[in-house]
């Protein structure tokens, strides 16, 4: 695996980086989305702070065009129950159009 590393540069190329040579949260990083992932992530975003949001927050949008699209008018109690909200929270969400 090639490293856009000035310092890499003097390290013979036999020597391959491995995802057990990496510090704390990137290398459980690493093991999650591999090694070539994490690579290209921290040659864009070096010595950047990132927030990652929640899942839910992540594919709410999805979620609620899901809601829009199987409401019928009546039946906010039901997709309440499918989605694990509360009937305000889909009226609101249907509102939202």
């Amino acid at each position: 695996m090639q490293l856009k590393d000035q310092n890499m540069e003097k390290v013979p190329d036999k020597y391959q980086l491995r995802i057990s040579d990496l510090p704390g949260e990137i290398r459980a990083i690493a093991e999650l989305i591999g090694l070539k992932a994490t690579l290209k992530i921290a040659s864009e975003y070096s010595g950047e702070t990132i927030y990652i949001p929640k899942h839910d927050s992540i594919t709410r949008a999805v979620r609620d065009r899901a809601i829009r699209e199987e409401y019928t008018g009546a039946n906010h109690k039901e997709l309440a129950k499918k989605f694990n909200l509360t009937t305000r929270i889909i009226r609101k969400i249907i509102d939202e159009k």
